[in-house]
């Protein structure tokens, strides 16, 4: 089976495209962690000042009533969403991977 290469088709800027391509997605990523740390470091800290007040005595047991339903609810949203990005990220990561092994593999019965 014969194959004629596109007339357009430009090394130049399938590099560019590339290239620029790896440098939103590293900039995407940096973003992201960003993000999550500043999440986590958020939590961290509601967390760290309800002990103290906890271990202090200047609070009640309950948690709800430390923060109230609605930060606590934010706070629980929170963590519900880095999960699922997380989820929605390994599933992604999956199905490219599959995908290359499957182009690699059409390519080694051609090759």
């Amino acid at each position: 089976m014969p194959v004629d290469p596109d007339p357009d088709f430009s090394p130049e800027h399938n590099k560019r495209v590339i290239e620029e391509t790896i440098k939103n997605s590293k900039r995407l990523s940096e973003r992201k962690r960003r993000e999550s740390s500043e999440n986590v470091r958020e939590r961290a800290s509601a967390v760290a000042q309800y002990l103290a007040s906890l271990k202090s005595g200047k609070t009640s047991s309950k948690v709800v009533d430390y923060f109230g339903r609605k930060e606590t609810a934010r706070l629980r949203g929170e963590e519900i969403a880095d999960v699922l990005r997380a989820k929605i990220g390994d599933a992604t990561k999956k199905k490219i991977r599959e995908a290359a092994e499957i182009r690699a593999a059409k390519l080694r019965r051609t090759g």
